[in-house]
């Protein structure tokens, strides 16, 4: 098993798991706007959310019971396929169920990622600082990203 490349796949998980929040904040005044449906707008955060809290002990005793590279793989498929249905969303309605599919995915990245880092290095706190400026970066990068598409699109 190559380290490195195990690493840098669940950074990448993690980091699009964590920056998903600030993208889909982002966007969704378009998205309300093209799919006319402002009072359903709360439901796309709340369902994506409440998915995503629920799986994360579902997920968490599943990876214990069949291996964690099953079910980080799934989790991410989950949370791929979400995302791909949320482009392709062409009502609320849809994006709401879309992102509940999202939401299962995301309840398994997180916690999974993190339990596999813990089983590839089990006293190596330095690691886990790593997966903390993954998410970190995240929430700051893409707010800034978030000024220059507003200054862009005005």
């Amino acid at each position: 098993m190559n380290r490195s490349m195990v690493m840098i796949s669940i950074f990448i998980a993690a980091f699009l798991a964590a920056a998903e929040s600030s993208i889909v904040t982002t966007a969704m005044p378009k998205i309300v706007g093209s799919l006319q449906g402002i009072e359903l707008m709360n439901g796309v955060f709340t369902v994506y959310l409440l998915a995503s809290t629920v799986t994360v002990l579902i997920f968490g005793k599943l990876s214990d019971l069949y291996g964690r590279k099953l079910i980080f793989t799934v989790g991410a498929m989950f949370f791929l396929i979400g995302s791909v249905l949320c482009v392709m969303a062409q009502t609320m309605e849809q994006l709401i169920a879309f992102r509940l599919i999202q939401g299962i995915g995301a309840g398994a990245i997180l916690p999974v990622t993190q339990t596999i880092i813990a089983d590839m290095y089990p006293s190596e706190e330095i690691v886990f600082l790593g997966l903390a400026v993954v998410c970190v970066l995240a929430t700051l990068l893409l707010p800034r990203s978030k000024q220059n598409a507003a200054k862009e699109s005005a």
